[in-house]
């Protein structure tokens, strides 16, 4: 009897004043994902801010492929600044800090719009490159920057579409207890999740890799002769890297444990 009482007084309580609580998290791990969430968030916010504010002021960086570049900082921005303090502060005070479940669903619709469109932008800049160096006569005379900038609003508004399927009872938003976020729910929607896991990271991944290899295997492209021709291939290798490394760097859409 002695033992049980023990037992029960051990487990956590919650406050259930609190709309979310999150999972109990062991504190050497807490400390731990708090440091971390915090240099990532604050890190992450100054720096696309910074290539804001370089892409505005340096006139030479005005051109259709930094177009790309500005729509991909302020989608990581809106993640950056605005969705990963709730889970810092969920991870600090042990609650989720949102008004009501309305703005938990609106939390998570905003986590999946910004994810997708940086995916996306991400694969517009990868085919943008292919134009410019390999289709360059079809790029001079057909992109202009009313294009570009028609291109990225569609990019926002097929994420949009996408986010919106947990709003028209097509999986559903939520907390996730275990990650301290209000996201989509997984296993709401066995459907949903195949869409977002391959129309959203494996098509823009597999779209990155065949761009990419594509003007590596052009070589040597018109905009990358160079006096060593091994030097327009070491470029373009570093291009595919980076590509990819920053899709699979967007797998979680904001800074969970």
């Amino acid at each position: 009897m002695n033992s049980s009482a023990q037992n029960l007084s051990s487990v956590p309580v919650r406050n259930h004043s609190h709309l979310y609580v999150g999972d109990h998290i062991p504190e050497p791990a807490r400390s731990f994902f708090i440091v971390l969430g915090v240099f990532l968030m604050i890190s992450g916010t100054l720096g696309n801010i910074l290539v804001l504010v370089t892409l505005a002021k340096c006139p030479s960086l005005h051109s259709l492929h930094y177009v790309y570049v500005a729509n991909l900082a302020v989608a990581d921005l809106i993640i950056e600044a605005y969705s990963s303090p709730f889970v810092m502060y969920d991870l600090m005070l042990g609650f989720h800090p949102v008004l009501n479940r309305a703005h938990c669903v609106f939390n998570g619709f905003l986590v999946v719009t910004c994810y997708v469109s940086s995916l996306f932008t991400l694969a517009s800049i990868s085919f943008n490159r292919y134009m410019n160096v390999c289709q360059n006569a079809i790029y001079n005379r057909y992109v202009t920057r009313k294009l570009t900038l028609g291109l990225l609003v569609l990019v926002w508004v097929i994420s949009a579409a996408v986010a919106s399927g947990p709003l028209i009872g097509w999986g559903r938003y939520g907390y996730d207890a275990k990650t301290h976020y209000c996201g989509y729910e997984r296993t709401a929607s066995f459907s949903y999740t195949i869409l977002i896991a391959a129309g959203t990271i494996g098509a823009p991944a597999m779209a990155v890799c065949y761009f990419n290899f594509s003007i590596f295997r052009a070589n040597p492209c018109p905009s990358y002769v160079t006096s060593e021709p091994s030097t327009s291939q070491n470029h373009t290798a570093r291009l595919i890297i980076k590509d990819l490394k920053r899709m699979t760097s967007r797998h979680h859409a904001s800074c969970t444990p």
